[in-house]
Order: C-alpha cells, then sequence, then structure tokens
C-alpha cells in the first residue's frame, strides 16, 4: 500500500486519567491512553485503502479501453502491484507524573515508572487478490492464520542485542483488514551520564495453523510525531511518515 507522507495525518492522544505521584503505568491506563492513536489510525489506514482501490480501479478500466471488464488478469489488462500486507510503527511515546499527557518523545527516562510505549498496525489488503475485481482478498485470505508480532531492539551505543518485546500471538489474526494495539518499551537503565541509542524494528511471522507458510515481514513504514527544532541556518525537521527506517530512541537515566 503506498501512503502518501501528508496523507497519513493522526493526533496524539491526550492520555490516561491522573494517578497518584509515583504510580506505574497499568496496562488499563496504556489502553486509555493509546486508544485515541488506535482508533485514528485505523480510520485514516482504512480510508487510504478506499481511496487506493478506487485509483486502482479507474487505471484498470482505462487500460481496457472500453472492454466489458469481469477479470483484468485474464483479459491481459496491466494492473498496479497488489500488496498483501504491511506493517506501520507510530511513536514512541512516554507520559509525565502525575499520569498523562502522552507526548512523543524520542528521548525515554529509563527510570520513570511511566513505560513509553509505540502504537503499531498490522494491515491487511482488504481488497480482491491482484485486484481481479471478483474473488477473495488477502485480508479475508490471512483471517485464520496465526501471527507472531514483535519489536526488536538494538543497543547501538554498546553494539549488542537489545530486549524484544514480544506480544501474545494473534491466534487467529480475525476477521477485518487491521490488527492496530499498544507496545510498552521498557530498557535497562544506563549509568547516569551515558545514555544508550537504540533501533527497533517490528517483525511479524505467520506461525500456523499450518506449518511452513511462506509469510513473514518487517515495518517498511514509520509515523514519527515528533518534529526537530530547526538549528542554526538548518530547516525544522517536520514530524510525519519515514519509510524503510527503524525508530531510533536514546535512553538515559534522570
Amino acid at each position: 500500500m503506498a501512503i502518501a507522507e501528508k496523507e497519513l495525518v493522526i493526533k496524539a492522544g491526550k492520555g490516561a486519567p491522573a494517578a497518584g505521584k509515583g504510580a506505574a503505568l497499568t496496562e488499563v491506563d496504556l489502553k486509555v491512553a493509546a486508544q485515541p492513536i488506535i482508533d485514528e489510525l485505523e480510520a485514516r489506514l482504512t480510508e487510504l485503502s478506499a481511496a487506493h482501490y478506487k485509483e486502482v480501479t479507474r487505471r484498470i478500466k482505462e487500460k481496457a479501453q472500453g472492454q466489458t471488464l469481469t477479470d483484468p488478469i485474464s483479459q491481459g489488462v496491466a494492473v498496479p502491484p497488489y500488496n498483501w500486507w504491511d506493517m506501520l510503527m507510530v511513536g514512541p511515546f512516554q507520559g509525565t507524573l502525575p499520569l498523562g499527557p502522552f507526548p512523543p518523545s524520542k528521548v525515554i527516562d529509563a527510570a520513570s515508572p511511566i513505560p513509553a510505549f509505540f502504537v503499531c498496525a498490522l494491515w491487511r489488503n482488504p481488497f480482491p487478490i491482484n485486484w481481479a475485481l471478483f474473488g477473495p482478498s488477502a485480508s479475508m485470505m490471512m483471517s485464520p492464520l496465526n501471527v507472531q508480532v514483535r519489536l526488536e531492539s538494538i543497543n547501538l551505543t554498546s553494539v549488542t542485542d537489545g530486549p524484544d518485546f514480544v506480544l501474545p500471538p494473534l491466534s487467529p489474526m480475525g476477521p477485518g483488514p487491521i490488527n492496530a494495539f499498544a507496545v510498552p518499551i521498557t530498557f535497562p537503565a544506563p549509568p547516569q551520564g551515558q545514555p544508550h541509542l537504540y533501533e527497533i524494528n517490528m517483525t511479524a511471522d505467520i506461525t500456523g495453523p499450518v506449518p511452513g507458510l511462506p509469510f513473514a515481514g518487517y515495518s517498511t513504514w514509520l509515523l514519527d510525531f515528533e518534529a526537530d527544532l530547526p538549528f542554526l541556518f538548518l530547516p525544522t525537521g517536520p514530524a510525519g511518515l519515514r519509510h524503510d527506517v527503524p525508530a531510533r530512541v536514546l535512553v538515559y537515566t534522570a
């Protein structure tokens, strides 16, 4: 699925209800904090999918040149590539004390009782395979499959393997084209004055129910909310989509 940078615009959540100072972020708090982001992300991906399908079918009909088009593949009409699935990471976010709001932040306080988190989405194409107008979609074909999603990190400072954040398996993925969820990320606290830089990738692997299915992938899109401020004569680094790059966070001890 092609995503234009200016098309996918969503707002950061306002955060969970306030709790007492020093309270840790619970699973319920995290869900409340991330839900507005998840809801808007699902809505925008659904909208972009529909717009993409409309444009694809328009191009197919133009290339058919007046044929009675029932199946563009069998009639030799060139069609755009069909993307079965893709993945998107959004964030990271970390709250303040008391709980919330949860602004985007690529610099994470390891000593905070409130973990940082990403919102991740697994998208499956809801339209007919190879744009054949009739037939099953990738979303339908993949709905009974089990998938294991994880965020894998690398400690660039020590050049070692970092912690992996492993979600419970989606068994199965279920109906609908989108699975979106919040993933808390916690790192070992580095020595004060020696922050550690990490890179994070989202991966997914189909694990069944039939063994040996040829499906695995990693996130090719990162939606970064945090803009980089202008420096001297250099322009602002705007928030927005990054393609084919890992997320990068700096972990420090306050």
